[in-house]
């Protein structure tokens, strides 16, 4: 309700999305983009899309070293985001892939690298999957 009664006063909707949250899965993880898509409830304009990742003294950091939380390994997370990106709505821009993070502050577990954007689009690329946001079919 409260993101239908901001646009319908023209405020701008950018929607944070948080995949690979603890006991949620790949499966749900899909689930919740195709939901938040499809539904005219969330039709945001622009997308953040946030992975989980496992900083170094937090308490996820400490279910991981316990093995009670895994995440994501790059190549599942990677698939994950291509998928994602195949089904965006083409009025939604994606402003970001993962979090600017030093990687030094980031455990050695999931997404070892700071430019997971260019590997989706990379894995896109090699399974030819379109992008849909509005980024992708911008000039320049």
């Amino acid at each position: 309700e409260s993101i239908k009664m901001a646009k319908n006063h023209g405020f701008k909707i950018t929607a944070h999305m948080m995949p690979d949250l603890p006991n949620v899965g790949l499966e749900r993880d899909l689930y919740q983009f195709d939901e938040f898509f499809k539904n005219p409830d969330f039709r945001a304009d622009g997308l953040k899309i946030y992975p989980t990742l496992v900083i170094r003294g937090t308490g996820l950091y400490e279910l991981w070293k316990t093995k009670r939380y895994r995440n994501y390994s790059s190549s599942e997370l990677i698939d994950l985001i291509s998928q994602v990106m195949s089904v965006v709505p083409p009025w939604v821009r994606v402003y970001r892939i993962q979090r600017d993070i030093p990687m030094p502050l980031v455990s050695s577990s999931g997404v070892a690298q700071a430019h997971l954007r260019d590997m989706v689009m990379e894995r896109m690329k090699n399974l030819g999957l379109p992008c849909r946001d509005v980024r992708s079919r911008e000039v320049g």
